[in-house]
């Protein structure tokens, strides 16, 4: 039984076609991987709250990449939270939360790993206020806080310089 012209020409036809497919497999295959193989970065994630649990917003997050030196920054929205996304994987890093008015709180030694987003919490504490008060007064019922006095002085060249001179003086002691 022979075969005809328009048999044969079906044949490569269908040949064609199936190695076309084949190539097509072949070619669109490492397209859907690349995505998988694009990671290569980490991230952290959070929370900023006070010593009694209300959040912190405006708090500064600063994540700093010891070995190389790289830093990340964020600061806490509304709600408290942060993300600092694309870190450099590895570590170790220090990451501080900060505000002014508040303690900052450090992590140490912390890692960032490949594709993941880790989630770190910080509580920041009312730092503690100090407030120095000068008081200068004039003598009132016979007590004098303390004297000031502007004196003049000639410098090198022989022009006059203020020079301010504060003496305090004992509640008991008078000039």
């Amino acid at each position: 039984m022979t075969v005809g012209h328009g048999a044969h020409m079906s044949r490569t036809t269908l040949f064609q076609i199936s190695c076309n497919v084949c190539a097509s497999r072949v070619l669109l295959w490492p397209a859907g991987r690349a995505d998988a193989q694009g990671v290569t970065t980490g991230a952290i994630s959070g929370v900023v709250k006070d010593a009694q649990g209300a959040v912190i917003p405006g708090a500064t997050i600063l994540a700093v990449h010891q070995p190389s030196g790289s830093t990340y920054e964020a600061v806490t929205q509304a709600d408290g939270r942060f993300v600092i996304p694309g870190m450099r994987v590895g570590g170790p890093y220090t990451i501080t939360a900060s505000l002014p008015g508040f303690t900052s709180e450090a992590k140490n030694n912390m890692t960032v790993s490949l594709g993941v987003t880790q989630d770190l919490d910080f509580t920041l504490r009312v730092a503690n206020v100090a407030e120095t008060i000068t008081v200068v007064g004039h003598e009132r019922s016979g007590v004098q806080l303390g004297t000031h006095r502007r004196r003049h002085r000639r410098d090198a060249r022989g022009s006059r310089v203020a020079a301010d001179d504060y003496r305090a003086a004992s509640p008991t002691s008078r000039a």
